[in-house]
């Protein structure tokens, strides 16, 4: 599983992109841009486009439109600037319209299909990473197997900020000295450089 989600929807003239930076954080953004007039498309880079965040909740009844083929409506207000939102069923186009204040298009099957498993997919996400509360995670330990005994370093962390310095040395008779030494590391992950002493 990502942390992060990045996913565009465009047609001809207006586009769509929908973003989760974190699984913690409980919204997702909805990015909207459409193609100018000299025929390029507008750049958020450039503080182009429309930018709406989305709840948990918000997501949910976006679902249910995509499942049920009914509408939504609702009216975002950020620093003082509303943002009419609308999603609606078109039986006659068999789409469905998304309306962020002037950025308006239908989305048709397969990409409909696309962005509700995408949405439900963010939703549960979200309800599980972004509604508990912070979970301290233990260091990452390193075992080394033996047929006489099973050692276990747990200050992992320490040692891999103390580059080059060996982590385990450990001596048995039945057993081969070995040096361990951190080459990289991040949050999930060690490589180690084993090598016989």
């Amino acid at each position: 599983m990502t942390d992060t989600h990045s996913q565009s929807f465009f047609g001809e003239k207006v586009g769509f992109i929908v973003e989760s930076n974190r699984k913690e954080e409980p919204f997702i953004f909805l990015q909207c841009i459409k193609k100018k007039k000299d025929g390029t498309w507008e750049r958020p880079s450039l503080s182009e486009g429309k930018i709406v965040r989305l709840t948990i909740e918000e997501i949910i009844q976006v679902i249910d439109v995509f499942s049920n083929k009914t509408s939504w409506n609702t009216v975002h207000k950020y620093k003082e600037k509303s943002t009419r939102i609308a999603i609606n069923w078109d039986k006659d186009n068999q789409g469905f319209w998304i309306n962020v204040g002037p950025y308006s298009r239908i989305i048709k099957f397969p990409q409909s299909e696309f962005l509700r498993r995408l949405l439900k997919h963010l939703m549960l996400e979200k309800i599980e990473f972004a509604t508990s509360g912070a979970v301290q995670e233990k260091p990452p330990a390193i075992i080394l197997k033996s047929s006489n005994e099973i050692t276990q370093v747990k200050e992992i962390k320490e040692a891999a900020d103390q580059k080059e310095k060996p982590i385990v040395k450990k001596e048995q008779k039945d057993m081969a000295m070995v040096s361990a030494r951190v080459k990289k590391h991040t949050d999930k992950a060690l490589l180690l450089s084993l090598r016989m002493v």
